[in-house]
């Protein structure tokens, strides 16, 4: 049956084990869904600060190309992204 077979295969598996493990999860352990909002307040502020500063990070390589586009013309700009690609 070639990569069908696979497939199907791999698909049967699934669904004849979800149940098993859905039955084995709620068995043996149990969950205490309290959200504590202490925390979730200090790793929303950590990580919108991580994400401004990957963007400020990332700010000096996208905008030289265009800056080197606009100063020294098309020929140069490309020489200049050829270089930066490779570096």
């Amino acid at each position: 049956m070639g990569s069908l077979g696979i497939f199907g295969a791999l698909g049967l598996a699934y669904f004849f084990f979800c149940p098993v493990r859905i039955i084995s999860i709620k068995t043996f352990i149990h969950f205490d869904f309290k959200l504590d909002m202490v925390f979730i307040k200090e790793i929303l502020r950590f990580s919108s600060r991580n994400y401004i500063s990957n963007i400020l990070q990332a700010v000096p390589t996208l905008v030289l190309p265009i800056l080197i586009l606009n100063i020294s013309g098309e020929a140069e700009a490309a020489k200049y992204y050829i270089a930066f690609a490779i570096w």
